[in-house]
Protein backbone atom coordinates (compact mmCIF):
# COMPACT_ATOMS: atom_id res chain seq x y z
CA UNK A 1 0.00 0.00 0.00
CA UNK A 2 3.03 2.34 0.95
CA UNK A 3 4.06 1.59 -2.55
CA UNK A 4 1.57 1.89 -4.01
CA UNK A 5 1.33 5.64 -2.76
CA UNK A 6 4.62 6.44 -3.04
CA UNK A 7 4.38 5.94 -6.93
CA UNK A 8 1.03 7.51 -7.08
CA UNK A 9 2.61 10.65 -5.64
CA UNK A 10 5.84 10.94 -8.05
CA UNK A 11 3.33 10.64 -10.60
CA UNK A 12 1.64 13.47 -9.77
CA UNK A 13 4.90 15.71 -8.83
CA UNK A 14 6.00 14.14 -12.84
CA UNK A 15 3.16 15.43 -14.27
CA UNK A 16 3.02 18.72 -12.47
CA UNK A 17 7.00 19.53 -13.25
CA UNK A 18 5.81 18.17 -17.18
CA UNK A 19 2.91 20.87 -17.26
CA UNK A 20 4.91 23.35 -15.39
CA UNK A 21 7.72 22.82 -18.44
CA UNK A 22 5.26 22.95 -21.53
CA UNK A 23 3.83 26.38 -19.85
CA UNK A 24 7.03 27.40 -19.55
CA UNK A 25 7.96 26.43 -22.91
CA UNK A 26 4.85 27.90 -24.43
CA UNK A 27 5.78 31.15 -22.66
CA UNK A 28 9.25 31.41 -24.32
CA UNK A 29 8.02 30.22 -27.91
CA UNK A 30 6.31 33.60 -27.93
CA UNK A 31 8.20 36.33 -29.75
CA UNK A 32 8.73 39.99 -28.05
CA UNK A 33 6.07 42.74 -28.90
CA UNK A 34 8.52 44.62 -31.36
CA UNK A 35 9.15 40.97 -33.54
CA UNK A 36 5.04 40.34 -33.28
CA UNK A 37 2.99 41.19 -36.42
CA UNK A 38 -0.10 41.94 -34.48
CA UNK A 39 1.71 42.83 -30.84
CA UNK A 40 -0.89 41.91 -27.49
CA UNK A 41 -0.81 43.04 -23.92
CA UNK A 42 -3.11 43.76 -21.45
CA UNK A 43 -4.77 47.34 -21.43
CA UNK A 44 -3.11 48.34 -24.51
CA UNK A 45 -5.11 50.76 -26.99
CA UNK A 46 -4.83 51.79 -30.65
CA UNK A 47 -6.90 54.60 -31.94
CA UNK A 48 -7.83 55.30 -35.43
CA UNK A 49 -9.27 58.26 -37.49
CA UNK A 50 -12.07 56.78 -39.79
CA UNK A 51 -12.52 58.42 -43.73
CA UNK A 52 -14.79 56.89 -46.48
CA UNK A 53 -14.65 57.87 -50.38
CA UNK A 54 -16.94 60.73 -51.64
CA UNK A 55 -16.60 61.05 -55.32
CA UNK A 56 -12.78 60.66 -55.13
CA UNK A 57 -12.17 62.58 -52.27
CA UNK A 58 -11.70 61.40 -48.23
CA UNK A 59 -14.31 62.52 -45.73
CA UNK A 60 -14.03 62.16 -41.91
CA UNK A 61 -16.29 59.22 -40.75
CA UNK A 62 -15.94 58.77 -37.02
CA UNK A 63 -12.93 56.90 -34.57
CA UNK A 64 -12.15 53.59 -34.25
CA UNK A 65 -10.43 52.33 -30.53
CA UNK A 66 -9.17 48.83 -30.47
CA UNK A 67 -8.32 47.89 -26.78
CA UNK A 68 -7.36 44.97 -24.89
CA UNK A 69 -10.26 44.22 -22.00
CA UNK A 70 -9.33 40.95 -20.94
CA UNK A 71 -6.84 37.80 -21.15
CA UNK A 72 -7.39 34.15 -20.48
CA UNK A 73 -4.96 31.16 -20.64
CA UNK A 74 -6.77 28.46 -23.34
CA UNK A 75 -4.73 25.14 -23.93
CA UNK A 76 -2.05 26.63 -21.41
CA UNK A 77 -1.53 30.16 -23.85
CA UNK A 78 -2.24 33.33 -23.11
CA UNK A 79 -5.28 35.00 -25.25
CA UNK A 80 -6.40 37.95 -25.47
CA UNK A 81 -10.08 39.35 -25.76
CA UNK A 82 -10.21 42.20 -28.29
CA UNK A 83 -12.72 45.16 -28.18
CA UNK A 84 -13.43 47.25 -31.34
CA UNK A 85 -15.30 50.31 -30.75
CA UNK A 86 -16.34 52.20 -34.00
CA UNK A 87 -18.03 55.76 -32.75
CA UNK A 88 -19.62 57.14 -35.91
CA UNK A 89 -21.81 59.79 -34.19
CA UNK A 90 -22.03 63.34 -35.42
CA UNK A 91 -20.58 65.97 -33.14
CA UNK A 92 -23.88 67.19 -32.07
CA UNK A 93 -25.02 63.45 -31.29
CA UNK A 94 -21.52 63.56 -29.07
CA UNK A 95 -22.56 66.75 -27.29
CA UNK A 96 -26.04 65.82 -26.50
CA UNK A 97 -24.34 62.67 -25.64
CA UNK A 98 -26.46 60.09 -27.96
CA UNK A 99 -25.34 56.55 -26.34
CA UNK A 100 -23.27 53.96 -29.06
CA UNK A 101 -25.66 51.13 -29.78
CA UNK A 102 -24.95 47.55 -29.91
CA UNK A 103 -24.03 47.50 -33.38
CA UNK A 104 -20.72 49.79 -32.25
CA UNK A 105 -18.95 47.25 -30.15
CA UNK A 106 -17.28 43.81 -31.43
CA UNK A 107 -15.36 41.66 -30.30
CA UNK A 108 -12.47 38.88 -30.84
CA UNK A 109 -9.94 36.53 -29.03
CA UNK A 110 -6.39 36.58 -30.66
CA UNK A 111 -3.15 34.77 -29.60
CA UNK A 112 0.08 35.29 -31.16
CA UNK A 113 3.44 32.23 -31.82
CA UNK A 114 6.07 32.16 -33.96
CA UNK A 115 4.23 31.18 -36.53
CA UNK A 116 1.72 34.49 -36.53
CA UNK A 117 -1.34 35.99 -34.96
CA UNK A 118 -4.12 33.79 -34.58
CA UNK A 119 -7.77 34.61 -34.58
CA UNK A 120 -11.28 34.12 -33.14
CA UNK A 121 -14.21 36.05 -33.91
CA UNK A 122 -17.18 35.71 -30.96
CA UNK A 123 -20.83 35.49 -32.09
CA UNK A 124 -22.20 38.85 -32.36
CA UNK A 125 -24.94 37.61 -30.18
CA UNK A 126 -22.73 37.05 -27.27
CA UNK A 127 -19.89 39.33 -27.68
CA UNK A 128 -16.99 38.99 -24.83
CA UNK A 129 -18.72 36.07 -23.44
CA UNK A 130 -18.13 33.98 -26.04
CA UNK A 131 -14.83 32.02 -25.10
CA UNK A 132 -13.24 29.51 -26.86
CA UNK A 133 -12.93 26.17 -25.50
CA UNK A 134 -9.28 24.90 -27.24
CA UNK A 135 -6.78 26.81 -29.96
CA UNK A 136 -8.05 24.54 -32.42
CA UNK A 137 -10.89 26.86 -32.80
CA UNK A 138 -8.59 29.57 -33.88
CA UNK A 139 -7.62 30.47 -37.18
CA UNK A 140 -3.87 31.49 -38.65
CA UNK A 141 -5.14 35.25 -39.76
CA UNK A 142 -2.09 36.96 -39.95
CA UNK A 143 1.05 34.26 -40.53
CA UNK A 144 4.39 36.01 -39.98
CA UNK A 145 7.00 36.13 -40.69
CA UNK A 146 5.91 35.29 -44.85
CA UNK A 147 7.17 36.25 -48.05
CA UNK A 148 4.66 38.09 -50.54
CA UNK A 149 2.45 36.58 -52.86
CA UNK A 150 1.34 33.69 -50.09
CA UNK A 151 -1.85 32.52 -50.45
CA UNK A 152 -3.88 30.70 -48.14
CA UNK A 153 -7.59 30.39 -46.92
CA UNK A 154 -9.74 30.32 -43.44
CA UNK A 155 -11.77 28.36 -42.04
CA UNK A 156 -14.71 30.42 -43.45
CA UNK A 157 -13.86 29.93 -47.04
CA UNK A 158 -12.56 33.71 -47.13
CA UNK A 159 -9.19 34.15 -49.41
CA UNK A 160 -6.11 35.38 -48.24
CA UNK A 161 -3.01 36.92 -49.74
CA UNK A 162 0.13 38.71 -48.77
CA UNK A 163 0.67 41.69 -51.29
CA UNK A 164 3.77 43.46 -49.32
CA UNK A 165 6.26 42.61 -46.96
CA UNK A 166 7.83 46.14 -46.79
CA UNK A 167 5.38 49.06 -47.73
CA UNK A 168 5.95 52.34 -46.62
CA UNK A 169 2.90 53.66 -44.91
CA UNK A 170 2.51 57.26 -43.92
CA UNK A 171 0.10 58.21 -40.99
CA UNK A 172 -0.47 60.68 -38.56
CA UNK A 173 2.26 58.90 -36.02
CA UNK A 174 4.73 58.62 -38.72
CA UNK A 175 5.84 56.10 -41.51
CA UNK A 176 5.74 52.72 -41.30
CA UNK A 177 6.88 49.63 -42.65
CA UNK A 178 4.36 47.24 -42.94
CA UNK A 179 3.28 43.77 -44.58
CA UNK A 180 0.25 44.28 -46.52
CA UNK A 181 -2.48 40.99 -45.71
CA UNK A 182 -5.69 41.35 -47.97
CA UNK A 183 -8.76 39.19 -47.50
CA UNK A 184 -11.67 38.88 -50.01
CA UNK A 185 -15.03 37.86 -49.79
CA UNK A 186 -17.31 36.57 -52.54
CA UNK A 187 -20.88 36.86 -52.61
CA UNK A 188 -22.01 33.22 -53.52
CA UNK A 189 -25.64 34.87 -54.49
CA UNK A 190 -23.86 37.23 -56.61
CA UNK A 191 -19.94 36.42 -57.29
CA UNK A 192 -19.91 39.56 -59.91
CA UNK A 193 -20.47 41.21 -55.93
CA UNK A 194 -17.06 41.17 -53.87
CA UNK A 195 -15.40 43.30 -50.87
CA UNK A 196 -11.91 43.11 -50.10
CA UNK A 197 -10.14 44.12 -46.53
CA UNK A 198 -6.83 45.12 -46.57
CA UNK A 199 -4.61 45.26 -43.78
CA UNK A 200 -1.14 47.26 -43.11
CA UNK A 201 0.47 45.75 -40.15
CA UNK A 202 3.48 47.46 -38.70
CA UNK A 203 5.66 44.65 -36.41
CA UNK A 204 5.62 45.58 -32.99
CA UNK A 205 2.98 47.91 -33.56
CA UNK A 206 -0.09 46.33 -35.45
CA UNK A 207 -2.49 47.78 -37.56
CA UNK A 208 -1.32 51.32 -39.06
CA UNK A 209 -3.80 51.50 -41.72
CA UNK A 210 -7.48 49.10 -42.64
CA UNK A 211 -8.88 49.69 -46.51
CA UNK A 212 -12.60 48.26 -47.51
CA UNK A 213 -12.77 47.76 -50.77
CA UNK A 214 -16.02 47.45 -53.01
CA UNK A 215 -16.87 45.91 -56.12
CA UNK A 216 -20.59 46.39 -57.54
CA UNK A 217 -21.95 44.86 -60.68
CA UNK A 218 -18.39 43.22 -61.90
CA UNK A 219 -16.82 46.81 -62.23
CA UNK A 220 -13.40 46.94 -60.32
CA UNK A 221 -12.65 47.13 -56.72
CA UNK A 222 -12.75 50.67 -55.62
CA UNK A 223 -11.70 52.20 -52.11
CA UNK A 224 -14.67 52.83 -50.15
CA UNK A 225 -13.10 53.75 -46.66
CA UNK A 226 -10.66 53.65 -44.95
CA UNK A 227 -8.61 53.81 -41.23
CA UNK A 228 -5.41 55.05 -40.08
CA UNK A 229 -3.33 54.80 -37.06
CA UNK A 230 -3.23 58.29 -34.72
CA UNK A 231 -2.45 56.78 -31.57
CA UNK A 232 -1.29 53.92 -29.77
CA UNK A 233 -0.55 52.44 -25.87
CA UNK A 234 1.19 48.95 -25.84
CA UNK A 235 0.95 49.71 -22.13
CA UNK A 236 5.00 47.75 -21.73
CA UNK A 237 4.81 48.84 -18.03
CA UNK A 238 2.97 45.40 -17.09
Amino acid sequence: MKTLIFRTLIATVTMLAALASTSHAEDSAVPKLADQIQPRNPDAIWNYAGYYMEDGKAERDGVTVEEIVDTREIDGVTCYLVRLTFDYRSLPEKLMGVPLDDDSFTYFWEYFNENGSYNYSCDWELGAEDLPESLSEFDLTLPYPVKAGHKYTDSSGDSWQVLNTSKEVETPLGTFECVVYQCTYTDEADPSSSTRDRYYQAPGVGLVRYEWYEKLDGEHFKLSSYEELYDYDLDTKN
